[in-house]
């Protein structure tokens, strides 16, 4: 299956300055995910960015990088604007409505090129599925948790949840932001990310890592050591 890879990055970040080209082992944070779309057999990969840097440099055959407009470089805006804008503008505009996108953040440099060969395989077979997304278990103390709303507590879940113990409540998942696949005429047309058609594709929580704060970079480099089998 031929897929394309969109990476978007931008300058700025409240959490790490400039995060997304922190230098990591000497590598900045977004080349990981570039090269784990590489292995992993990406036809092209696409940087969306507004870093001048990153706009500037040369890099391997199959990576292109388009410049992102201002307006959805804020904090603000929304990553379902980013993909539309891309899909809709500049070469992302020529890109076949059957074509299968796989968006990798960043920021979740932490992925397998085997499951995502795999979860690829998965959509590829799946019926009734326009996103595919990878998850990981996380706890489920939430399924308790509800708004007040009017001075009533309304549960964001089933409402016997909050009086269950927690070791009787079902498992929880959460996006790790690792990977995102769908077919780029699905996204045209839907102009968003929300389907209630969503598959998932469950990663191990000693496999995900969400970068927000220095701790994150720490623990990323600790995986990455253990990952390798030896002190970088």
């Amino acid at each position: 299956m031929k897929w394309i890879s969109v990476i978007p990055i931008r300058a700025g970040s409240k959490g790490i300055k400039n995060k997304n080209i922190l230098p990591v082992f000497g590598k900045p944070l977004y080349k990981y995910s570039v090269e784990a779309a590489l292995k992993a057999g990406a036809d092209r990969i696409y940087i969306s960015t507004d870093i001048r840097e990153v706009l500037l440099k040369t890099f391997e055959k199959k990576v292109f990088v388009q410049k992102r407009p201002e307006r959805l470089c804020r904090d603000e805006a929304p990553m379902s604007d980013v993909m539309l804008d891309f899909l809709t503008t500049g070469v992302g505009a020529n890109i076949k409505d059957n074509k299968v996108i796989v968006l990798m953040q960043a920021t979740s440099p932490l992925r397998k090129e085997e499951d995502l060969i795999s979860a690829l395989k998965k959509f590829s077979i799946s019926e009734n599925v326009d996103l595919m997304m990878a998850v990981t278990e996380t706890s489920n103390s939430p399924l308790k948790f509800g708004f007040i709303k009017n001075e009533k507590f309304i549960s964001i879940s089933e409402p016997n949840y909050c009086f269950s113990n927690r070791q009787t409540l079902p498992r929880l998942f959460r996006p790790t932001g690792s990977f995102y696949i769908f077919r780029a005429g699905w996204y045209r047309k839907n102009r968003n990310f929300n389907t209630i058609a969503t598959g998932a594709y469950e990663i191990p929580q000693n496999q995900s890592v969400d970068i927000d704060t220095p701790k994150d970079i720490k623990k990323f480099e600790k995986l990455l050591r253990a990952k390798k089998g030896k002190k970088i």
